[in-house]
């Protein structure tokens, strides 16, 4: 259990940083549109990576809903928030990503949601990676 959650915090985290150089470095590129393709191929790296993130949200949240307290404590907050922002980003990416997977092929893709997208990637996996490196 322990090398799984070694590495799901590597490919967490590695995946956050990609992530995040690609989103800064993309506007010097000659045309927007030129780094299509990496987008493309980032989208199933940032795929897997939601759908981690959401697992291990999940688990926390089940474990401060065992736990047998009837106050709001800072940990349950931030457990919920986390837990909603993984929700929120993974149902924000993956309609986005089915969008444009139809857009393509009519030739009309919309990019505004994914300069929502890409930073809130980068912070909550981010902080989910650093979350499992810090519970080692």
């Amino acid at each position: 259990m322990e090398l799984l959650k070694r590495a799901a915090t590597v490919y967490l985290l590695g995946v956050a940083a990609v992530v995040a150089i690609q989103m800064i470095f993309s506007p010097f590129y000659r045309n927007v549109m030129d780094n299509e393709g990496i987008w493309h191929i980032l989208n199933w790296f940032m795929a897997a990576s939601i759908i981690i993130t959401l697992v291990v949200r999940c688990c926390d949240k089940m474990q401060v809903d065992r736990e047998d307290t009837d106050s709001v404590s800072r940990r349950y907050l931030a457990t919920y928030s986390s837990f909603v922002a993984s929700v929120f980003l993974g149902l924000l990416f993956f309609w986005n990503w089915a969008d444009v997977a139809i857009a393509s092929a009519e030739g009309d893709i919309n990019l505004f949601f994914w300069s929502v997208i890409n930073p809130l990637f980068v912070v909550v996996t981010g902080l989910t990676g650093c979350r499992l490196l810090s519970n080692r």
